[in-house]
């Protein structure tokens, strides 16, 4: 016992991949897929804050992109009771979307921000489990109260 833990003691966290994948050299094309994706994902973001602003509302919000303590895959995350996006960097380096939507009143807007190349195959809709109501109260009730806000 003594000696596995000896050489798990030095473990060091993986670190965000989403760094690694911008500090990289190389993978030009790559790069620019990576920052038009985000580039997307926080303008999706800014338009549902603008859109969620007529009522007001709790939602759920935290940046990773430089936060090693949680997840190393986890980029941003924002969830209202109407709408859900995540962006995440795989293990290959690609940034991806995933996204769902709850009785949103501004869902085809934002599916139409979501559309373009070269955001094919790297934005993902998603069900979140057990149903949408019950994710968003179990992340309210959870996560660290300085990621959720009121608009």
């Amino acid at each position: 016992m003594s000696r596995y833990y000896r050489y798990t003691s030095k473990y060091k966290p993986l670190g965000k991949l989403c760094q690694t994948a911008i500090s990289r050299s190389g993978y030009i094309m790559q790069k620019k897929e990576n920052s038009i994706i985000e580039g997307t994902f926080m303008r999706a973001v800014d338009r549902a804050k603008k859109l969620l602003t007529q009522t007001p509302i709790t939602y759920f919000e935290r940046d990773e992109r430089k936060d090693t303590s949680h997840s190393p895959f986890a980029m941003h995350t924002f969830l209202s009771r109407s709408l859900y996006l995540h962006l995440e960097c795989n293990i290959m380096c690609e940034f991806q979307i995933q996204y769902a939507f709850n009785h949103c009143s501004y869902e085809k807007e934002i599916r139409e921000m979501l559309k373009s190349y070269p955001l094919e195959g790297r934005v993902k809709e998603v069900e979140l489990s057990p149903d949408f109501s019950t994710f968003y109260d179990a992340v309210l009730r959870f996560q660290d109260k300085k990621f959720i806000r009121t608009l």
